[in-house]
């Protein structure tokens, strides 16, 4: 009997033994150590096998040069990071457990970490990038614009720009300026930088020459002058000649009666301009289509600047109407102590001064400085105030127009601070006389000086006053407002704020681009001839005309006169923007400025600028 149950315990545990491997081998993680086994089994396991609570995981980056592996470590039965590991002008295609990186040894990402891992990093060559500039190959035309293609590759289609020419159809891109080898966007492939030029075909709507220039038969082109200031006749003038010139071909009609059905050339003011810019052709696109050769180098940059909007050149610019001081010659020896004219806001401040404090004594009704209501007032000096410290309204700048004062307005200050001290009505240039805002026309203004009330005037040189100086020329003389306002360290200080007359291509509906380009020869003609507008006090503006033996040896006293007014190179308008008028007038000059002419002191200056400049920000 002790015998039986002897070999039925030795049973009893056989089986117990056999259960527990049985459950061993049902656990997934069959690497695992049983919470039951002692140390000693585990120290008697293969290293191999070990059981543990986390593992390492080797990022090998696997390429020559590679920064140093990268190790982690994962809690036993969690998963490993995809780490998307970088190498220049390469791309990761994946982890693999081989160095060779071959495909059936690709980690899988999913899986649960059990174990000690090596990763081996795959790496595919990018393909080389290139630049692809298209360049829309017209004189008159500097634009380019660029796509980024990738070697072996096809240039893609929705990536190609727009071509277009005024009076010219889009054929196609070349390799080569001339047009004689056809990029085939389809099949052709990128191999590294490349160039393409556009060609274009004649518009068959346009008559031409056997030489491909275009053909003018009794063209009529009716020019609108929208900005007289006596200018009228000068035109007509130029146009009598042009019309000799090209008898037969090309007729030109001056009117001042608008027709915007037939009236392809406009001049006029160039702010007024730029607020309809979009109804006008550009420029040079019209000049490329006359076949003019037109170097706007040959315009004072100060001067064409206006004449762009948004980076497009729309108008060429033809003469301007510049202000300028009129001055009494006995009162300035008198009081001016400088061995020169005054000419920065120190030096004039001064004489205005010693002048009013000398002749206020005799003179009760004296008043140093006097202006017009007009836009002498308005623009001439605010513009100037602020323009020559560095503080003007706007500037286009990358792209967009901006105000550039700073957050602490510094410059917009002084400009307020100056205008106040020389205009205002508690300046220190008149003590509590001020300068009459609407009271003198250019001609009183002049008078004024003549008869000693004033030490000088504003004014405006065309025909409203020139007339009158020149009556008076050997009792007062000229004084430029350059620098007047500022003093020289300012970079803006010598500029002039004016007023400027341009010419611009209308897209009126009853003309043909064949009456357009006969446009273009004619302002061609015009701008190379503004000379003759000199006699009625208008400046020109084109360098080659100033430079000319006809303006510099004029024995016109009108044009003696103008000389005088201040050098070209500084004369300057704002920026074209469409809102530079209602900017210039009505924010500065009429809503803001009057304020600080009547000003009783200057505590509010800080205030005001920063309510002109949020002004002028909510316009741009």
């Amino acid at each position: 009997m002790k015998k039986r149950l002897k070999l039925f315990s030795t049973f009893i545990l056989i089986s117990s033994l056999v259960g527990v491997v049985s459950c061993n081998n049902d656990n997934p993680n069959s690497n695992e150590v049983s919470s039951t086994e002692t140390s000693s089994t585990q120290e008697t396991s293969s290293s191999s096998n070990q059981v543990k609570d986390e593992y390492s995981v080797t990022y090998n980056l696997n390429y020559e040069g590679a920064q140093d592996a990268r190790v982690v470590t994962v809690k036993n039965g969690k998963r490993a990071t995809n780490w998307k590991a970088t190498r220049p002008g390469y791309s990761l295609v994946g982890w693999y457990t081989d160095t060779a990186c071959n495909e059936e040894s690709k980690f899988d990402f999913s899986n649960y970490v059990t174990s000690d891992l090596v990763l081996y990093a795959k790496w595919l060559k990018d393909a080389a990038k290139y630049t692809v500039t298209f360049n829309f190959n017209y004189e008159g035309n500097q634009d380019v614009a660029t796509v980024t293609a990738e070697e072996g590759k096809t240039i893609s289609t929705g990536s190609i720009p727009e071509c277009s020419r005024l009076g010219f159809e889009y054929e196609g891109w070349y390799l080569d300026k001339e047009c004689t080898q056809k990029w085939n966007f389809e099949s052709d492939t990128i191999s590294g930088d490349l160039t393409l030029y556009a060609k274009y075909q004649y518009d068959s709507s346009i008559p031409r020459n056997d030489d491909g220039s275009i053909k003018y038969e009794n063209v009529s082109v009716n020019v609108w002058i929208g900005s007289d200031f006596g200018s009228k006749s000068y035109f007509e003038t130029l146009a009598k000649q042009f019309n000799k010139d090209h008898l037969g071909e090309i007729t030109v009609n001056i009117t001042t009666s608008l027709d915007q059905d037939s009236h392809s050339l406009r001049i006029q003011q160039t702010p007024g301009v730029n607020n309809t810019y979009t109804t006008y052709y550009p420029a040079m696109d019209v000049m490329s289509l006359a076949g003019v050769s037109f170097d706007a180098s040959d315009f004072y940059s100060e001067a064409i600047r206006e004449n762009y909007v948004s980076g497009t050149l729309y108008t060429i610019p033809l003469v301007g109407s510049i202000p300028y001081i009129v001055y009494n010659k006995e009162l300035m020896t008198k009081y001016n102590t400088y061995d020169h004219l005054p000419s920065n806001y120190t030096e004039f401040l001064t004489v205005l001064k010693a002048a009013y404090e000398g002749e206020r004594t005799t003179n009760p009704s004296f008043t140093s400085i006097v202006t017009n209501g007009s836009w002498t007032f308005k623009e001439a000096t605010s513009q100037a105030a602020f323009l020559q410290n560095d503080a003007e309204y706007y500037v286009y700048k990358d792209g967009q127009y901006v105000n550039t004062w700073g957050d602490d307005n510094a410059n917009a200050k002084t400009a307020i601070n100056n205008f106040y001290e020389l205009l205002g009505f508690g300046g220190q240039a008149h003590g509590s006389g001020g300068v009459s805002v609407n009271e003198y026309a250019d001609t009183t203004a002049i008078d004024n000086v003549v008869n000693k009330t004033s030490l000088l005037g504003i004014v405006n040189m065309g025909v409203a006053s020139n007339s009158s100086a020149m009556a008076n020329s050997n009792a007062i003389g000229v004084l430029p407002l350059s620098g007047l306002f500022a003093d020289a360290d300012k970079q803006n200080a010598n500029q002039i704020p004016y007023h400027q007359i341009s010419i611009e291509f209308f897209k009126a509906k009853n003309v043909s681009m064949t009456q357009i380009a006969a446009g273009a020869l004619f302002v061609d003609y015009v701008s190379k001839n503004t000379a003759s507008f000199a006699k009625s006090g208008f400046y020109p503006l084109r360098k080659s005309v100033v430079e000319s033996k006809e303006f510099k040896d004029s024995a016109n006293p009108n044009v003696k006169f103008l000389k005088q007014v201040g050098d070209p190179n500084n004369f300057r308008t704002l920026d074209g923007h469409v809102s530079e008028k209602p900017i210039m007038n009505v924010t500065v000059a009429e809503t803001y400025l009057p304020e600080v002419y009547y000003w009783e002191n200057k505590d509010e200056v800080a205030s005001l600028a920063e309510q002109i400049k949020q002004a002028i920000n909510s316009q741009l």
